[in-house]
C-alpha cells in the first residue's frame, strides 16, 4: 500500500508541474496525449484506492455536483478598492504630499504594475492548502466560490511552503482569444454572447455548476496579499518573489517596473497607453 500511496503522490506531483508549466508559464513540457495518459493513470489508481485521493489531487479539480446556493463567507482583512487617478499630476501631487507628511524631499521607489480588468478574487491557503477562494463582494463579505476557483488550472492547490495562512488576492480573467472563442460558442449553440472579456469571466465563476466554469478558459493574476503568517513581507517586491517561488500566476515582469521618483512612473503609464490595445487581455 505504502508503494500505491507514493506512486500516487508522484503522479500528482508531476501533473501539478506539468499544469504550471503549461497554464502559467506557457512552455509545455508534454504533449497532450502524453499528458492525458499520466492523468488517466493517476485516475485509475485514485478508483481502485479512493481513501488514498489526495485533498490537491489535480482529479479534484472539478467537483461532481452543481450548488444550490454560493455561501456568504467574511474577509479576514477587507478587500479595499483602489483609488483611482485620471491625469498624472495626481501622482505628482500625491508624492509632494507623502514627502511633507514624512519630512522628507527625498524621491520615494515606486513599483508600478498593470491593473488587470477582471473578478476581484482571494484565494485562501491554510498550511499550503486552498480551501478558500472568495469574491470581494461589499468588500467585507463575498461569495465562497472554491469549488469554481479550482477549476482554474493555473492556481496551485498546494503550495511548496506549508505556510500557516497565506491570502493571495488577484483578479480571474479571460484573456482576449479565449473570450473571442466563447462568444462565437455561445452564438453557434443560440446563447447570449457577453459584452466584454470581464463580464465572461465574472459569470464564468458565478455559475452553480462547476463544469461549467471547468470549460471555459479562465486565467488568475495575483497582485497582493490580505493576512499571512510564516512569511515576512518588507515591500512589493517581497511579493511577487513569492508569488513566483511558490509557482502563484502574477503579471509579468515586462508588465511591471520598479523606479525612484514620480517621473519614471509617469513614463511607464505613457508606455503602457500606447500598447493597451495590443495587449493579450484588458486593464482599467
Amino acid at each position: 500500500m505504502a508503494d500505491i500511496k507514493k506512486k500516487i503522490q508522484t503522479l500528482a506531483d508531476k501533473i501539478h508541474d506539468l499544469d504550471y508549466h503549461y497554464h502559467v508559464l506557457d512552455k509545455p513540457k508534454l504533449s497532450d496525449f502524453d499528458y492525458d495518459q499520466l492523468f488517466d493513470e493517476l485516475k485509475a489508481l485514485e478508483a481502485k484506492y479512493p481513501d488514498l485521493i489526495l485533498p490537491d489531487s489535480p482529479t479534484q479539480r472539478v467537483s461532481g455536483k452543481a450548488l444550490d446556493k454560493f455561501e456568504k463567507k467574511a474577509h479576514r482583512t477587507p478587500m479595499l478598492s483602489l483609488q483611482n487617478s485620471y491625469s498624472v499630476e495626481d501622482l505628482f501631487d500625491f508624492e509632494k504630499r507623502a514627502q511633507k507628511v514624512l519630512n522628507s524631499t527625498e524621491d520615494f521607489e515606486y513599483l508600478a504594475e498593470l491593473k488587470f480588468d477582471g473578478l476581484a478574487m482571494e484565494l485562501v491557503y491554510e498550511d499550503g492548502l486552498l480551501v478558500s477562494a472568495i469574491t470581494r463582494g461589499d468588500g467585507v463579505v463575498g461569495e465562497e466560490v472554491l469549488s469554481n476557483v479550482k477549476t482554474i488550472r493555473s492556481i496551485p492547490l498546494k503550495l511548496k511552503t506549508a505556510y500557516p495562512l497565506l491570502e493571495v488576492r488577484g483578479e480571474v480573467v479571460m484573456l482576449k482569444k479565449d473570450f473571442k472563442d466563447l462568444n462565437e460558442r455561445q452564438s453557434e449553440n443560440g446563447l447570449e454572447e457577453f459584452a466584454n472579456p470581464r463580464n465572461a469571466a465574472a459569470g464564468s465563476i458565478r455559475q452553480l455548476d462547476p463544469a461549467i466554469s471547468a470549460s471555459r478558459k479562465l486565467r488568475f493574476m495575483a497582485y497582493g496579499l490580505g493576512s499571512i503568517e510564516g512569511v515576512t513581507i518588507k515591500k512589493q517586491d517581497d511579493i511577487y518573489q513569492l508569488f513566483e517561488i511558490e509557482g502563484i500566476p502574477c503579471c509579468d515582469k515586462k508588465y511591471r517596473v520598479s523606479a525612484t521618483g514620480a517621473e519614471k512612473m509617469v513614463s511607464f503609464y505613457k508606455k503602457i497607453e500606447n500598447q493597451r490595445h495590443e495587449l493579450p487581455f484588458d486593464i482599467d
